[in-house]
């Protein structure tokens, strides 16, 4: 789809024009140079979200859409997917929206931020097995006023965004049977090869080396061997390095403690946190970010076979630390906490963890909002205010004490499963990641609602979103 910004509009083209309107503070709409016949502003004025007609003697379609509040971001980025839905219902290929003199209340350069980011979200389908016949909108133009290098510095960084948005939700969408381990390394590899960066594999032998027993135990069930990629990006002098460490279960069965019904239905998406954190680092080193940062992708598939873990089982890790099987579905945490523990060994300057980990996050705060947990203000302030710019939903938990004693083990120094079993999960999963961190600041992000849509919302379709990569992304820009 291509984007450009314009302030002038050429009615005599086949063509969907949307022009947005706002309320002021008394809910009364703002008419300023736009021109309506009494019928349309009825329609309007009594609380109608649009009204369009044919404009006579022209070839375009026009319709007005109200927006909503002036000083609202969250309306521009509904008004666009509504835009871009709009023109696809209707089978246009070229399509204008039409902010004339800008009465959203949001300066121009944002606004452009933010309509260019969430058109670039609408524009995305995942087509790798059924065919897309319906007509694709290729021309956006944007009546707002803009200087051309602006709109262009725009333009071309959302793109990069957009670009590795769309490698996480290609990734997370394929199904399990062909998103493998092998194909998870394979994809990482072409895409880290487009910007320059070098993917380090810690292969079986070397996880046996170096002691990462938890890792490995998820994995030992699996079809193909578990392994953990190490990538890294250095944009920064003499600063130190920020790890970001994705969970990688490619399909998640639950071991023997295996799930049933829905349960198994979209846990080819189990892997979003390391598909997410590859989407970073390549739009961090394509956007050449002024950061250091590394990501480990520990992959398993958490199958059964007879080489699953037991219940009861214990497992030595990469810390040293021993765990006691309670269940083995909550193997994310495993995986994890070997990758974090090597993180954590290398006294970087911050280690942030994102995974799909708990069922109780989702129920928590449903599909559209992250739950967050950080254990230093700065990163906390600096991250929320990302999210806040970007968008995203991030909410803080408690990284509660009085929880902790719920991790005990009668033989293990934690158990992987938190007793009594259904309370407080995603602050008692939280609670044993951190246990492996002692040498740096911590940020975990339990994407397991927002990950995966089950239907469209706002500009993004039904299925992965990738959801915390713009976050992250604005966090490293504003460091």
């Amino acid at each position: 789809m291509n984007i450009n910004f314009t302030q002038r509009i050429d009615d005599n083209v086949n063509q969907l024009i949307v022009t947005v309107l706002f309320l002021d503070s008394d809910n009364k709409l703002i008419y300023k140079n736009v021109t309506l016949s009494d019928d349309d502003k009825t329609v309007l004025e009594k609380g109608g979200k649009e009204t369009s007609r044919f404009k006579s003697g022209c070839t375009a379609t026009q319709l007005w859409y109200v927006a909503g509040k002036k000083d609202d971001e969250n309306a521009i980025r509904k008004t666009c997917a509504f835009f871009y839905k709009t023109a696809k219902k209707y089978s246009y290929s070229n399509a204008v929206l039409d902010f004339g003199t800008n009465e959203s209340g949001i300066e121009n350069l944002r606004l452009a931020e933010i309509i260019s980011d969430s058109l670039f979200m609408s524009d995305y389908k995942y087509d790798a097995f059924k065919k897309d016949d319906s007509v694709k909108l290729e021309n956006v133009t944007i009546c707002l006023d803009i200087p051309a290098d602006q709109a262009a510095s725009v333009i071309e960084k959302n793109t990069i965004i957009a670009k590795g948005i769309n490698l996480i939700r290609d990734m997370v969408n394929a199904p399990a049977n062909i998103m493998t381990i092998d194909k998870f390394e394979e994809t990482a590899k072409n895409a880290c090869r487009e910007c320059d960066l070098q993917v380090n594999v810690l292969d079986k032998k070397t996880l046996c080396e170096k002691g990462m027993n938890l890792l490995l135990a998820v994995g030992q069930a699996g079809i193909q061997e578990p392994r953990m990629l190490e990538i890294t990006y250095h944009g920064a002098e003499n600063e130190k390095t920020n790890f970001i460490v994705g969970k990688g279960i490619v399909f998640d069965a639950g071991g023997m403690n295996l799930k049933t019904g829905n349960g198994l239905n979209d846990m080819k998406m189990d892997m979003a946190g390391a598909a997410t954190a590859l989407g970073i680092i390549t739009t961090a080193a394509s956007l050449k970010l002024n950061c250091n940062i590394t990501v480990l992708l520990p992959l398993a598939e958490n199958a059964i076979s007879s080489k699953s873990m037991h219940t009861g089982d214990v497992i030595v890790g990469y810390k040293k630390k021993s765990v006691e099987i309670n269940n083995t579905d909550a193997e994310g945490r495993l995986i994890l906490a070997d990758a974090i523990a090597y993180a954590d060994e290398q006294k970087p300057e911050l280690i942030i963890d994102i995974a799909t980990l708990t069922g109780a996050a989702l129920i928590a705060l449903g599909s559209k909002i992250t739950a967050g947990f950080f254990t230093d203000k700065t990163v906390k302030d600096k991250m929320l205010k990302a999210a806040q710019i970007t968008g995203e939903g991030l909410w803080e938990l408690p990284l509660a004490d009085d929880y902790r004693g719920y991790l005990k083990s009668d033989i293990a120094d934690l158990s992987n499963i938190s007793s009594p079993p259904r309370e407080a999960g995603t602050i008692t999963a939280a609670l044993f990641l951190q246990s492996f961190v002692e040498n740096a600041k911590w940020v975990h992000l339990d994407i397991a609602g927002p990950a995966f849509l089950d239907n469209d919302w706002n500009a993004y379709p039904a299925g992965a979103t990738g959801a915390m990569l713009k976050t992250i992304i604005c966090y490293f820009e504003t460091k």
